[in-house]
């Protein structure tokens, strides 16, 4: 149960407005990051839909003079 409470508060905090230690029922903001340190290595499964598309990647990198 605590595993559920705590994947249900990390995309709250990601998304949210507020600090890590606005989430009260964690305590301090370093017990939220101890106990939903885990949340980070989940990877998403993203089906694959078969569309092609052309995109332009482009960096916030400033090359040249």
């Amino acid at each position: 149960m605590s595993r559920r409470a705590e994947l249900g508060a990390f995309p709250g905090w990601l998304l949210g407005t507020g600090g890590q230690a606005l989430v009260d029922s964690f305590g301090t903001a370093r017990s939220f990051r101890r106990r939903t340190a885990w949340c980070w290595n989940i990877a998403p499964a993203i089906p694959a839909t078969g569309e092609i598309h052309d995109q332009v990647q482009i960096d916030g990198i400033y090359v040249g003079s």
